[in-house]
């Protein structure tokens, strides 16, 4: 119907609209050739997108071109964002960012290592610290800054309420 072959529905809506599970055992290749800047999978629920994996990008050779991103959606299909990036020109994987610039880099949030313990980046209003991270256990919080001045370059370990433990220069 209308170029549109349907598999468990007499009503397709796109090129090939398949109602049920489908089984490939060889694997899935999405193609969109050396100019398409767009391939992408979609789990939609009632009609409304939930996530989508894509590649996004052209394919210019050289190692470089499309980088892999998943997003997420509202309730109501809205976008909300990417949640991971996977950049092909480098390795590197963004969470919560779509431009990494390591190979690991997280944007906006907490890294849980294990059950109670975490790694948290940790900010400051202070001029002569540049603080680093901060690693706690249950409530107990270590931070380790680097000083960031000529006269106390260094990295000072501290308790959370500021008191020094430990000073390196």
């Amino acid at each position: 119907e209308g170029g549109f072959v349907g598999i468990g529905t007499e009503n397709p809506t796109t090129t090939l609209d398949v109602n049920g599970y489908a089984k490939l055992k060889s694997g899935l290749i999405l193609d969109g050739g050396a100019t398409s800047h767009y391939r992408e999978i979609i789990w939609n629920t009632s009609g409304f997108n939930r996530w989508d994996l894509y590649v996004y990008g052209a394919e210019p050779g050289g190692n470089a071109g499309g980088d892999l991103f998943l997003a997420r959606y509202a309730d109501n299909g809205i976008y909300l964002g990417n949640t991971a990036t996977f950049q092909r020109s480098t390795g590197n994987v963004g969470i919560g960012t779509t431009s990494p610039a390591t190979k690991l880099q997280v944007k906006g949030g907490d890294i849980l290592i294990d059950a109670g313990s975490w790694i948290k980046g940790v900010y400051s209003t202070e001029t002569t610290y540049r603080p680093l991270f901060g690693i706690a256990s249950d409530r107990n919080t270590t931070i380790v800054r680097a000083a960031d001045n000529d006269a106390t370059d260094g990295v000072d370990i501290q308790q959370y309420d500021g008191t020094s433990i430990a000073y390196f220069k």
